[in-house]
């Protein structure tokens, strides 16, 4: 694996052409009537293929995030054949979206893990709980990598290689499980968070709003808050301008027209089985409106 958000390039490289097809508002007994969602890649609908084990999905309904909306519970399984299966995933996939360069939106995820919640593997990288933005140029722009204790902002933003070719990558990168080299194609930023090292509660839930300046030149930007279930004050996280936010082909100069969001549970091979839970993915024109939703 050559860097985190390589992950998101195994699994999906051939997502985006053929989305269309895996849309729907029932799958395999798995309805997405009336929720953001509109197609799953998580077993048995989508079977284990190398190199992706699949784990399953369920509605959770005992630990509501919000009062009225399930929990989205995603159960991964201890890997059968870590060489054959090096990754494992379950993905809820968003409608296609228009690329919308020069827009700016607001998002909020919920997230909950018990007290004592580790990730048995050596995976640097987290899981994947959210990819905003993905267009099947080189994973998704923006990820949030959930840990034990804080959640990664991880970024691969700009003008890129494609994932496929010989030495991918994108202008902009940040992570905070490699040590990124900056050079004359690409910017090296300093690590960035969601929910900083030690800020994130394990048996609660815990709140992220990101706001996003979509853009393919220096005009985007990045901005997150975050806070623990019943506080009343937001803590900024994090606070980036003067970036790309949008990925394209260097090749072609221009973004595709189209993406999807994931929500997610996506990391290496397990030793054994883990469950995440997420709740409340949302999107709006406001803070406030985001915000709003967030108890």
């Amino acid at each position: 694996m050559r860097r985190a958000v390589l992950i998101a390039s195994l699994a999906l490289a051939s997502l985006a052409a053929g989305v269309s097809s895996s849309l729907g508002s029932t799958t395999s007994g798995v309805s997405l009537a009336g929720t953001p969602f509109h197609g799953i890649q998580c077993a048995p609908v989508t079977p284990s293929k190398s190199p992706r084990e699949r784990g399953t999905f369920a509605w959770g309904t005992s630990n509501q995030p919000v009062a009225g909306k399930p929990a989205y519970v995603y159960s991964l399984p201890t890997s059968i054949d870590p060489k054959t299966y090096p990754l494992v995933a379950c993905d809820l996939m968003s409608p296609l979206q228009p690329v919308g360069v020069g827009t700016s939106g607001y998002y909020g995820l919920m997230m909950y893990v018990p007290k004592g919640w580790t990730i048995p593997n050596g995976f640097p990288y987290g899981v994947n709980v959210e990819e905003y933005h993905f267009q099947n140029v080189d994973a998704a722009p923006i990820i949030l990598q959930l840990h034990p204790n804080y959640v990664t902002l991880a970024l691969e933003t700009g003008a890129c290689h494609l994932a496929s070719s010989s030495s991918p990558g994108c202008e902009i990168r940040s992570n905070s499980a490699y040590q990124c080299k900056s050079n004359s194609t690409r910017t090296c930023l300093p690590a960035q968070y969601a929910i900083p090292p030690g800020a994130l509660v394990q048996g609660a839930w815990n709140e992220v709003v990101m706001h996003v300046t979509w853009a393919t030149d220096h005009s985007g930007g990045v901005e997150t808050w975050y806070k623990v279930k019943g506080a009343s004050a937001w803590t900024q996280s994090t606070n980036l301008s003067g970036i790309p936010t949008v990925q394209y082909d260097i090749a072609v100069g221009t973004p595709r027209t189209q993406f999807i969001d994931l929500t997610e549970a996506y990391t290496g091979a397990l030793s054994s089985p883990l469950t995440v839970t997420l709740g409340n993915y949302v999107t709006g024109s406001s803070l406030a409106s985001v915000t709003s939703t967030m108890p």
